[in-house]
């Protein structure tokens, strides 16, 4: 599929879900909507061009998951109501202190001074080094990925902001058109996507 007809594609089949759903509905099942045609698509184009299985990131690798992920507000909703309806009272008193702890090494300094401080900013929702919302991860999480995962554990251990990681070239693209487009959807107050915990901390 052309690059254009794939963000007409995902355009066309977000607007009408989003002119079907309740208003108080509409975030997190776009973010649903748009996961899935990504995911299809990826795993599609990937099996086209012979490429299944090359990723080696595996559960407890975690390397990648102290960057800064930015979200769009569909994604950071289906992840409110994924911890509304799974998490126990601890699990979400935990991720409210890891969301205060980040925002305050985080919030407002430079990609530099983010990364010097990698080892003690682990995504909000890793705990020991396993994801607490696979199921609705965000579109980055799905779209990082190493076809050999000790590139990363060597660029988290140097603290290389823009380090090179062999990857498969679709995944990017693919869905991150669907998280352009759950932005344009529904935008935060003049941010089409925000860093996770600044998401999180606007709506939890």
């Amino acid at each position: 599929m052309a690059e254009g007809a794939w963000d007409a594609a995902v355009r066309e089949v977000l607007v009408r879900v989003a002119e079907e759903c309740p208003q108080e509905e509409a975030g997190p099942r776009l973010a649903a909507v748009g996961c899935e045609m990504g995911e299809y698509m990826v795993a599609k184009v990937e099996a086209d061009q012979g490429l299944e299985g090359v990723s080696d990131c595996r559960k407890g690798c975690g390397w990648c998951c102290h960057a800064q992920v930015p979200v769009s507000r569909p994604e950071a909703e289906w992840l409110r109501d994924w911890m509304d309806t799974h998490f126990q009272a601890a699990e979400r008193d935990d991720t409210l202190k890891r969301i205060a702890r980040n925002l305050d090494l985080t919030k407002g300094r430079s990609l530099d001074e983010r990364v010097a401080v990698w080892h003690r900013t682990p995504c909000i929702f890793l705990h020991e080094n396993v994801c607490r919302v696979y199921p609705v991860r965000p579109l980055v999480c799905r779209a990082w990925h190493a076809v050999d995962k000790e590139q990363c554990r060597r660029a988290f251990l140097a603290r290389e902001a823009n380090a090179e990681v062999d990857n498969t070239p679709f995944r990017n693209f693919i869905l991150g058109v669907v998280r352009d487009e759950l932005a344009r959807l529904m935008s935060w107050p003049g941010n089409g996507v925000l860093p996770l915990p600044e998401a999180m901390a606007f709506l939890v």
